[in-house]
């Protein structure tokens, strides 16, 4: 493709740079940088009161597909130590995947550890209600595989809503593009989505800061 193609459009500098190393036959003018975006129409009809999810909880959400090389099983584990030791936040939290593939292991996991209260799966949903989702939401959380050709180097388009939202936005992924652009808009955290701990402590800090009102 890089041969034979007139022009080639990748969605990020990062992405540019990558090809045009690993194919230096390549002219560099042949590769041109359009980045994902959103489209603010899309926010027109969102209500600031909630239509989807319950009022006073903690909701952390994902929007759309996660990858199927992605492992949620350290994130659930570290959700599984918060609710198990404490009741309180038990009945705060709550982790929303809307419109994503659901997997047998994951459904079992759930069942088994009794937490299917906490981590919600809910179906596919048109996509205006899918923004709707995010303004009911306090957090929300991006899952990208921690391998450099997918969490250094992708921007997920869903990443532009968040941002639009302006609420804290929970990476779960290596250091990379996506990092970089949530660290300087200044709504994000980035945590590695092995590190068991270090997501058991976001998580417990996003509940104090929810408690305490001071969560923006």
């Amino acid at each position: 493709i890089f041969e034979e193609a007139a022009h080639v459009i990748v969605v990020n500098e990062a992405a540019r740079e990558e090809f045009l190393e690993k194919y230096p036959s390549c002219p560099p003018g042949r590769i041109s940088v359009i980045t994902n975006g959103f489209d603010p129409a899309d926010f027109a009809h969102v209500t600031a009161e909630p239509r989807f999810l319950e009022g006073g909880l903690l909701h952390l959400t994902v929007t759309g597909h996660v990858e199927t090389m992605f492992d949620l099983m350290p994130f659930f584990e570290a959700v599984r130590r918060i609710v198990e030791s404490d009741a309180g936040d038990r009945a705060l939290l709550r982790i929303e995947f809307v419109g994503t593939k659901r997997q047998p292991r994951y459904d079992a996991w759930i069942a088994g550890h009794g937490l299917g209260d906490v981590i919600r799966f809910h179906a596919y949903v048109p996509h205006a209600d899918s923004v709707q989702f995010l303004a009911d939401s306090q957090v929300l959380m991006l899952c990208m595989t921690p391998v450099k050709e997918y969490g250094a180097v992708k921007i997920l388009g869903k990443m532009c809503e968040y941002l639009y939202t302006r609420k804290p936005v929970l990476a779960l992924t290596i250091p990379g593009v996506t990092s970089r652009i949530l660290e300087r808009a200044g709504v994000g955290t980035t945590v590695d989505p092995n590190d068991v701990d270090a997501m058991e402590a976001v998580l417990r800090r996003y509940l104090a800061e929810f408690r305490a009102g001071t969560l923006r």
